[in-house]
């Protein structure tokens, strides 16, 4: 939990997620940080302390979905703070669709270098969006040389998501956060 790139992302995460709340209209209840009743029904979650908080993030949201692996801090935050936001699992398919987005769908005349090992990795085919960050993913992840393209297309894709849940209540938070870089 010492390391630096999860310490800059959890900072990030809690200045969005506050303290205790119990908000009628969020899905997941009772809250504090992020951390929901709904999702951890056995925690005290009003009397969380500080370090709790930061251990089921280490261990649920950052080494779990093996954001930790992600080779790009940036991408690796942001992805994880959509972890908090909407589960490891669907940031992580946010993320491989950017990844495809921006590394397929190429002419074969335009292909350089990058896009060519991408596409011997993936043999040919896009880039599974299965929700989790294994090898192939990361491989491809850290062979594109374009990381804040595969950061605004993720941010494309959460966006869509978060208009598509139809909850005017949080979405211009959620637009907030979304812009917002670590």
């Amino acid at each position: 939990m010492d390391n630096p790139v999860f310490q800059a992302a959890l900072a990030f995460t809690l200045q969005h997620e506050g303290g205790y709340v119990i908000h009628p209209l969020d899905p997941g209840g009772e809250t504090n940080c992020g951390i929901s009743k709904r999702s951890y029904p056995n925690l005290d979650i009003k009397n969380l302390a500080t370090s709790d908080i930061a251990r089921i993030y280490y261990r649920d949201f950052w080494k779990g979905p093996r954001f930790n692996r992600v080779s790009n801090h940036a991408l690796a935050t942001k992805v994880f703070d959509l972890g908090v936001l909407v589960s490891p699992r669907r940031a992580a398919k946010f993320l491989q669709r950017a990844v495809n987005i921006v590394s397929q769908n190429i002419p074969a005349q335009r292909k350089n270098s990058w896009r060519q090992k991408i596409a011997r990795v993936l043999n040919n085919k896009p880039l599974l969006v299965d929700g989790i960050i294994g090898p192939i993913t990361l491989e491809v992840i850290a062979l594109c040389p374009y990381p804040d393209a595969i950061l605004a297309a993720m941010k494309a894709e959460a966006c869509d998501h978060f208009i598509v849940q139809n909850k005017p209540t949080f979405l211009p938070g959620w637009l907030e956060r979304l812009e917002g870089d670590a």
